[in-house]
């Protein structure tokens, strides 16, 4: 009786206990899922931020009242606000326009917005705004996206700059000076109002390039564009086409007087030298000038026959011209055909190499060969250099020409070497190659792949080219073995002392002062001066254009150690010249091409195969 009693006491106790542990289980393990839930949402959170920081623009994410709930770090530096302090902010106070449930906002509604509004940072200043705002679900608030419009600007204005002006000078470039003058011609047109267009570039530019680099070009010209500016109004256009080339459009009148004015102005700034990295460099400009409506009434024929000017303002050493009909009909116009077509003639190999003997006074023994480019132009046959050189020496094309001739020589001495004739020559080279700092690599190349040793090989330049003291691109050729003389001395005045200073072994001559040197007196004792000078320097001194037996006569009388003119042979094509040196060795005129056998080295000096 008294079990029984306690089974019906202890059991619903016993039950009582088990709900009861059941319960704390389910308490456990539903306060595990909510610690797990709440880890969740933290790393979640933790993400979220961790992803909004990484955004470069800023975000605010907003409750349904308003309220940011997260801001990321751009948000601060935007809002100019320590990190951390605009969690709890009204977005109000951020964006006074921007109030989330209000119905005549710009971004209102459940769908994306956008607008430009004013916002204020931290410190009460206030800037431009564009924010978008997208809502989250209803109730819950929005994200939204705000970007500083004055720095959008700026890009856009920095993009809109880059497109319209050069790099290296911050003058406009071409796109935006043909964009001012057909806006210009349109008003010009419209009111008949005459103008000008002037061209400009620099005289000797290329040489600065090569001789002494492009970055050195580069701050030459950032020079020329500042005293260009200086000099013009601020009414004036003034841009840069690209490489040494300027364009100015003059604003107010275009009378003739006018253009002289604005002319004499532009030459007057570049007189004296400008300085560059210790360089004193000579900076003169040519400047050609076409006037609206006379020259053209559109903007390509403008251009076309301001460059004409130019050109021939180039050729005439002039300065400044303004075009006239007549430059069309002029050999102006030709020189630019004739320089495309070489560019072609030069890629199509139509170039070629004549050669003149070059002999020894005391035995007449043959030293070497002198020769000159030609030319086989398809419409005017064989062209002398005078006729194509002169006009590319202004130009880039001298050094695919230089190249060419070198090419040339260089490969049919390789030819005569393996028909036992180890011919020296010399191939002339133009000023601006001597500025040219890769022609040492492309002589060696060449004679490497021809098998030619570099004694073989002399090149000879002008004594009126501007040749530096330092002369790198020339000490590089004597180091490598090549020959270096040095060309029509005495058509400049350039002091024998000076060339102690340069690698030159031969001294060749003009043929005008060996011409007035013919008769006994002060020339002849000048030459005679200049020649036992030359011999105290250990230069060998060549006559040149001697055609007869009394030019021989006079100028071995003067102490001429060698020659080359007519008396012996004019120029011939590289497959006459072995027949020419047997037919003259067997009229005993050249009696040292006997002593030539396959394999032997070749003499001790030679003359130039003119290559510009």
């Amino acid at each position: 009786m008294n079990v029984g009693i306690a089974l019906l006491v202890a059991l619903p106790l016993l039950a009582l206990m088990v709900a009861c542990s059941a319960l704390v289980r389910q308490s456990r393990r539903d306060r595990n899922r909510l610690e797990e839930r709440a880890a969740d949402l933290s790393a979640s959170a933790t993400r979220l931020r961790a992803v909004a920081d990484a955004v470069t623009e800023a975000i605010l994410i907003l409750a349904g009242d308003g309220q940011v709930t997260l801001a990321n770090r751009a948000a601060h530096r935007l809002f100019e606000a320590a990190d951390g302090t605009l969690t709890g902010c009204h977005v109000e106070r951020l964006l006074p326009a921007f109030r989330p449930g209000a119905s005549d906002l710009p971004m209102g509604g459940s769908g994306p917005g956008q607008a430009e509004v004013a916002a204020f940072r931290r410190d009460g200043t206030s800037f431009s705004a564009q924010v978008d705002s997208r809502l989250v679900a209803e109730g819950e608030g929005r994200i939204v996206v705000v970007r500083d419009m004055s720095e959008v600007r700026a890009q856009s204005a920095a993009l809109i700059h880059q497109t319209l002006h050069d790099s290296l000078t911050g003058l406009p470039n071409d796109r935006q000076f043909r964009e001012a003058l057909l806006a210009r011609l349109e008003v010009a047109a419209a009111r008949r109002a005459p103008f000008s267009v002037f061209l400009l570039d620099l005289d000797r530019f290329a040489e600065v390039n090569e001789g002494l680099g492009h970055g050195v070009g580069d701050r030459l010209l950032a020079v020329v564009a500042e005293r260009l500016r200086q000099t013009l109004r601020a009414t004036d256009v003034v841009a840069r086409l690209g490489g040494d080339e300027f364009a100015v459009i003059p604003g107010g009148s275009a009378t003739p007087a006018a253009s002289a004015r604005i002319a004499r102005q532009m030459l007057a700034a570049f007189k004296e030298p400008v300085t560059v990295d210790g360089h004193a460099l000579e900076a003169g400009i040519s400047i050609g000038i076409a006037n609206f409506p006379d020259h053209g009434a559109d903007a390509q024929t403008l251009m076309a026959h301001a460059e004409i000017a130019r050109q021939a303002a180039k050729q005439a050493r002039r300065g400044w011209r303004v075009y006239t009909s007549a430059d069309d009909t002029s050999e102006i116009e030709d020189r630019a055909v004739r320089l495309a077509e070489l560019r072609k003639a030069i890629d199509n190999q139509e170039l070629e190499l004549f050669y003149q003997p070059v002999v020894r006074l005391a035995d007449s023994a043959l030293l070497g060969l002198d020769g000159t480019v030609r030319w086989r132009h398809p419409r005017h046959g064989l062209l002398t250099p005078d006729q194509f050189v002169p006009a590319a020496e202004e130009t880039e094309i001298i050094r695919p020409l230089t190249r060419c001739a070198l090419g040339l020589a260089i490969e049919q001495q390789a030819r005569w070497r393996d028909q036992g004739h180890a011919l020296r020559v010399n191939v002339k080279i133009a000023g601006r190659n001597v500025q040219d700092r890769q022609l040492p690599r492309a002589v060696s190349g060449l004679l490497e792949r021809w098998g030619v040793p570099p004694a073989s090989l002399s090149i000879t330049v002008d004594e009126n080219t501007s040749l530096s003291l330092e002369a790198p691109v020339l000490r590089s050729l004597a180091k490598m073995g090549v020959g270096v003389a040095l060309d029509d001395y005495g058509s400049d005045s350039t002091s024998l002392l000076r060339l102690r200073a340069l690698p030159f072994t031969e001294l060749r001559l003009d043929g005008s002062l060996l011409a007035s040197a013919r008769h006994e007196g002060v020339e002849a004792a000048a030459v005679r001066g200049i020649v036992e000078l030359a011999h105290a320097l250990n230069l060998t001194v060549i006559a040149t254009g001697v055609d007869d037996e009394a030019a021989r006569t006079s100028i071995q009388g003067l102490g001429c150690d060698a020659a080359q003119g007519g008396l012996w042979s004019y120029p011939v094509p590289s497959g006459a010249v072995i027949p020419l040196l047997r037919l003259l060795a067997r009229q005993s005129r050249f009696p040292g091409l006997s002593r030539y056998r396959p394999g032997a080295p070749p003499p001790a000096h030679t003359e130039p195969a003119e290559a510009g």
